[in-house]
């Protein structure tokens, strides 16, 4: 993620914008895998690329942005 948000020049809705996608695309990922042996519905394809972006991409990226710009880490001692 990182390089991600160094590439978007610290630009938040840019880099979660980019992140979502990252995410989403890693959600369909699996249920690639996944629809080969069973979940072969467009329902289930949407339910993985969703959660994805969702929770790795929108939750993860806010997350990530807040820990790259407040001053003190939270897992920093006190």
């Amino acid at each position: 993620m990182s390089r991600l948000w160094n590439m978007c020049e610290h630009k938040t809705n840019v880099f979660l914008f980019w992140n979502i996608l990252a995410g989403m695309l890693y959600g369909l990922c699996i249920w690639s895998v996944i629809s080969l042996f069973a979940l072969k519905s467009v329902v289930w394809m949407l339910c993985f690329a969703g959660y994805g972006a969702f929770f790795f991409g929108f939750l993860g990226g806010i997350w990530f942005v807040w820990e790259h710009t407040t001053r003190k880490s939270l897992w920093d001692e006190k």
